[in-house]
């Protein structure tokens, strides 16, 4: 229990461990007895962020991964480096950020076992291999970042079959290959990032059928821009630089890609559009005339097209 305590960092589990009875330590249940200890009350979440830890106790994981009542783990911003650990246990565990490390390597089943995790953030790390895909095999995730590392290859089909997911960041990587149409599955995703990777190909049409913040900014996509990715009705930003989720339209930056054909007519519908950048690309034609509609439009880039 003292490791425990040690691993964990005193001053959240607020133990008196000079006391040589347990019993007497906050949280600590024992018999009736006080000959062994019962149960170890903690709070809902450990946050040992913005820290200097350099890994992740051994004991931390054996001790607290048999605690039901932990729902939070927070290990950002430290000096984490190595592998990710296996997380065994854990069965409570809701949320795990480990974002702003140094750990590497490839992710297989590590986190396999974090049966009810909805929350992971991994991002800022020098992961490497391909886009993991295990992530508790009840599949009740619902926030995904994995930005700023270093995965590869394409976006497995298998990530689609979570369908709890509202959030995905998997910007800042080396992802190839095209966007699947199984995106469009995915009926409770309302924001999807994947900036700045080599992702090629055409936008899926099914898209933006649920999302409301879109970023495909700098990565390798051609074709035209989709019709439905102008008419989804519950489409309310499309922030292809990260300009984050607003409440309508406003910023509508798809710069930097190959896309091509004429400007759609439909942009005119969104009256409160300030900035649009459809620059770097291979539209042509004519400017419709709809685009008189945006009254709100104060920067508007289309040069190298």
């Amino acid at each position: 229990m003292i490791r425990l305590s040690n691993a964990v960092n005193k001053k959240r589990l607020v133990w008196n461990t000079t006391d040589p009875n347990p019993c007497l330590w906050g949280g600590v249940i024992c018999s009736s007895t006080d000959t062994f200890v019962t149960h170890i009350t903690l709070s809902k979440s450990i946050d040992v962020s913005v820290n200097s830890l350099s890994s992740i106790p051994s004991e931390f994981i054996s001790s607290c991964g048999k605690l039901d009542g932990l729902k939070m783990l927070n290990f950002s911003q430290n000096k984490l480096s190595g592998v990710l650990p296996n997380f065994n246990g854990f069965s409570g565990l809701e949320s795990l950020d480990l974002s702003m490390n140094s750990l590497m390597g490839n992710i297989h089943v590590q986190l396999d076992g974090l049966v009810g995790m909805k929350s992971l953030n991994l991002s800022s790390n020098l992961f490497v291999g391909f886009v993991p895909i295990h992530f508790g095999h009840f599949k009740v995730l619902e926030k995904l970042q994995l930005s700023k590392n270093h995965f590869q290859g394409p976006i497995p089909d298998e990530l689609f079959g979570y369908q709890n997911l509202t959030f995905v960041d998997l910007s800042g990587n080396r992802i190839s290959g095209v966007l699947s149409d199984s995106v469009g599955s995915l009926s409770k995703l309302d924001t999807l990032l994947l900036s700045d990777n080599n992702i090629s190909g055409m936008i899926p049409r099914g898209i933006s059928q649920y999302v409301q913040s879109l970023d495909l900014s700098n990565n390798n996509l051609v074709g035209s821009i989709p019709v439905d990715l102008l008419s989804a009705s519950n489409l309310q930003s499309h922030s292809i630089c990260a300009l984050g989720k607003l409440l309508r339209l406003i910023f509508l930056e798809l710069g930097n890609n190959s896309l091509s054909g004429e400007i759609p007519e439909a942009l005119g519908n969104y009256v409160e559009l300030a900035l649009l950048d459809l620059s770097h690309n291979g539209f042509y034609g004519s400017l419709p005339k709809e685009l008189g509609n945006l009254r709100q439009l104060q920067v508007m880039k289309l040069q190298s097209n």
